[in-house]
């Protein structure tokens, strides 16, 4: 009888163990799980989303060897935490300086290549397809410009430094290449804001006539007028 009971015993005691060992293994399995949720969840979410989370987690700005704080890095610092917040209650990114930088460079070479196509163009009698240039031709060799992240295929440097040997007034400094592109597209931007005049219009024809033949023209009507 004693034994009987004996036998009872380890068997609830190793149902009972089975049971924690089954309990543990599926508490092991689904933290695995959520462990794998939250990584695939990371990785598939978008990237503004990531940077603002990386922007909320910024190191506090460090200090100089005298206990001061850098202002550079507390700057840095604040920055970041402007984005955050924009982006936590309006969900939209504000763009870096090296980010605008970027765009304004890729659109003046953009314009300054395609102005450079069109002239050459109209000298054969033909006309520009602008659309064919901006948005099959430039986005193939360079990146989409049109979206409000901007993915280029190339750095700053590389793309300044490309146009600068098709263009003799770029400079073949990367950097005074880069603001030189950032300069011309400033400078595009702000004369299409303004009325043309008929003599600008006939410069950007570039109607190839002969100076010369045209100021003896001229010379000639004056000479008759006075006549």
């Amino acid at each position: 009888m004693v034994a009987s009971k004996n036998g009872t015993a380890k068997a609830a005691a190793t149902e009972i163990d089975e049971a924690e060992a089954r309990a543990a293994k599926i508490a092991a399995r689904k933290k695995r799980e959520a462990l794998a949720a939250a990584a695939e969840a990371e990785e598939s979410a978008p990237a503004n989303t990531k940077k603002a989370k990386a922007d909320e987690t910024a190191a506090k700005p460090a200090k100089t060897s005298t206990g001061e704080v850098d202002v550079k890095a507390e700057a840095q610092v604040l920055a970041k935490q402007i984005r955050s917040v924009v982006y936590k209650h309006f969900k939209v990114l504000l763009p870096t300086r090296e980010e605008q930088q970027l765009k304004s460079l890729a659109y003046g070479a953009k314009d300054k290549l395609g102005r450079a196509i069109a002239r050459m163009v109209a000298k054969k009698n033909g006309k520009m397809n602008w659309e064919l240039w901006n948005n099959r031709i430039f986005p193939a060799l360079f990146g989409d410009l049109s979206k409000t992240e901007v993915k280029l295929k190339y750095s700053a440097e590389t793309i300044a430094l490309a146009i600068a040997r098709l263009f003799d007034g770029i400079s073949e400094e990367a950097e005074e290449a880069i603001k030189d592109l950032i300069a011309y597209n400033q400078e595009s931007f702000n004369s299409r804001q303004k009325p043309e005049t008929d003599d600008e219009a006939l410069e950007e024809i570039d109607l190839d006539l002969d100076d010369e033949d045209t100021l003896d023209s001229d010379d000639d009507d004056l000479d008759d007028d006075d006549e």
